[in-house]
């Protein structure tokens, strides 16, 4: 990749990557330069860390992509030489979290926008990274456990300060079990944190992990009775981290974690983020508790639980399922029609739907007539 096509990624990375344009970037112009930095020595099994600081080496202003969190390096490709000679091209952020517009502005003459990025893990040796024409970095991979110690300790300290970019590679490596059994430690001892900041990071975090260590079923109970008796205190302000805590309880999946979302579903003034991780659980004890939130006064609940209770195909959310889709005053009832879906043989569900083809509002009735498309080829496919 020459310079000529590399700074311009920046202005549309997101719209290429969301139109799926995979790696034809246009050109861009050849008065911006990129060079990469990147830490000397990296554990192996870990995303390689590289900063890619691009400057408007030109005498007119570059149209770039200033995202408020972090710039993208999606679209960068890096050309990666071994010891011996030996050349590979990889993309920057394979798998990265994509979302969120772009926010467009000016890279200006002589003005440079450092962009963070990672490489998938290499094996252990000696490489030269470079992008376009710019100055390379020379990083060593090392198999050894102070390299990978201080790698998780750094990326640690950047989720308690709340780094974005930090956020997001804990994300990929959780999720591509990259992560250590040190840095998932680390995590899970935040949950204990006085600190309500620390806490919610770290549950956050953890939250987008596919999967738990036993261990860490006792913890996050622990954490979800601090939090609770916090809120019964009027002492905690965060607690949307409980939504984050039920969640991974939920995907313990035990009968201890279901007691511990059940007594969140009990303590009234958070109960709401009790839902959804109360459909996760296969315990009936779980569907009972959720039935209780049919009757909750607050109509959102109410909706949440029908529509999680749904994907059991319960005869009690499909009243609630039905009264919302003739409701033409509900702020829930685009939502129901697909709800409704999981009951394909009661033969109310087809007459609530079409309810919605005369709403007011054209995104009911789009989403109404979706749904009846759905209903159509369910009823083609069935015996």
């Amino acid at each position: 990749m020459s310079n000529s096509n590399v700074l311009a990624m920046l202005a549309y990375s997101s719209l290429v990557t969301g139109l799926g344009l995979g790696d034809e970037p246009a050109r861009f112009p050849a008065h911006c330069s990129t060079d990469v930095r990147a830490p000397t020595m990296q554990p192996t099994g870990t995303p390689i860390l590289v900063t890619i600081t691009a400057t408007n080496q030109g005498d007119t202003p570059v149209i770039c992509d200033v995202r408020v969190s972090y710039p993208k390096a999606g679209l960068f490709q890096a050309k990666i030489t071994d010891a011996q000679g030996r050349v590979r091209e990889l993309f920057l952020c394979k798998g990265e979290i994509s979302g969120g517009s772009g926010r467009f502005g000016q890279l200006k003459p002589g003005a440079s926008l450092d962009v963070p990025g990672w490489i998938e893990p290499l094996p252990v040796g000696f490489y030269t990274i470079q992008v376009g024409q710019g100055k390379s970095a020379k990083v060593t991979i090392k198999d050894h456990i102070d390299v990978a110690r201080k790698w998780d300790e750094d990326l640690l300290l950047k989720i308690r300060s709340g780094d974005p970019f930090a956020n997001d590679l804990a994300y990929v490596c959780l999720r591509d079990k990259y992560a250590r059994p040190s840095f998932i430690d680390g995590l899970l001892g935040d949950l204990s944190s006085d600190s309500e900041v620390e806490v919610e990071r770290a549950a956050s975090t953890l939250n987008r992990a596919t999967e738990l260590p036993a261990k860490a079923g006792a913890i996050i109970i622990r954490a979800m009775k601090k939090r609770l008796q916090l809120v019964k205190e009027g002492r905690s302000t965060k607690t949307w981290v409980l939504g984050s805590l039920a969640a991974m309880s939920a995907q313990i999946g035990t009968d201890e974690a279901l007691e511990s979302v059940i007594a969140l579903a009990r303590t009234k003034e958070v109960r709401g983020n009790a839902i959804w991780a109360l459909g996760k659980f296969q315990q009936e004890k779980a569907a009972l508790e959720l039935r209780l939130f049919l009757n909750d006064q607050n109509e959102e609940f109410q909706f949440r639980a029908a529509q999680t209770l749904s994907e059991r195909k319960d005869a009690k959310a499909l009243e609630v399922l039905l009264a919302v889709a003739h409701d033409p005053k509900s702020r829930w009832r685009m939502y129901s029609f697909d709800a409704l879906l999981k009951y394909p043989g009661d033969p109310r569900v087809e007459p609530a739907i079409k309810s919605g083809l005369n709403d007011a509002d054209t995104q009911v009735r789009q989403s109404a007539e979706f749904a009846l498309r759905q209903l159509a080829n369910q009823k083609k496919q069935k015996p």
